[in-house]
């Protein structure tokens, strides 16, 4: 008898265990506005990066002084290569290329030297550690992913 009450009583935790398991086994998905609020944050109050719907994908340069100095603007964001998105550690930049078939798909204007031409990318000049480079790597990569397809979804962490 008293076999089948410790047999019991290990059955009763174990299905316990299981159930509260079961209720937080549940991924977190990363939507738009969470992925554009960690890419804000890590880039700082330099950067300005933005979508609006039916309008494309801007990022805003600012200077130390929160002049803003560069705008770049990509329309169609199947435009742009989300699976070649990179952090150079030589050149200390974080790098959105435009794909191959695109060259030319962000519209840059530099309002220091009142100068407007296209590019084949949106870079980034950071000093950053290994970990927010790849953070901000799959967050960018992640957000071109959620514009141009909406049936993706994912929980990864960016970091």
């Amino acid at each position: 008898m008293i076999y089948f009450k410790h047999i019991f009583k290990i059955a009763a935790f174990l299905l316990c265990l299981l159930m509260f398991q079961n209720t937080n086994a549940q991924p977190h998905e990363i939507k738009l506005d969470e992925t554009l609020k960690y890419i804000n944050e890590k880039l700082g109050k330099k950067f300005l990066v933005e979508t609006r719907p039916q309008q494309g994908f801007f990022v805003k340069f600012f200077d130390d002084n929160g002049k803003l100095i560069r705008d770049d603007y990509v329309k169609h964001i199947r435009e742009l290569n989300l699976n070649n998105v990179f952090y150079d550690e030589n050149e200390k930049t974080l790098t959105v290329p435009c794909k191959e078939d695109f060259k030319g798909c962000v519209d840059r204007h530099l309002y220091v030297n009142k100068f407007h031409r296209e590019y084949s990318r949106i870079n980034f000049i950071l000093n950053v550690d290994e970990k927010t480079a790849k953070g901000l790597t799959k967050a960018f990569t992640h957000l071109l992913a959620l514009l141009s397809n909406p049936e993706y979804k994912s929980s990864e962490p960016f970091e």
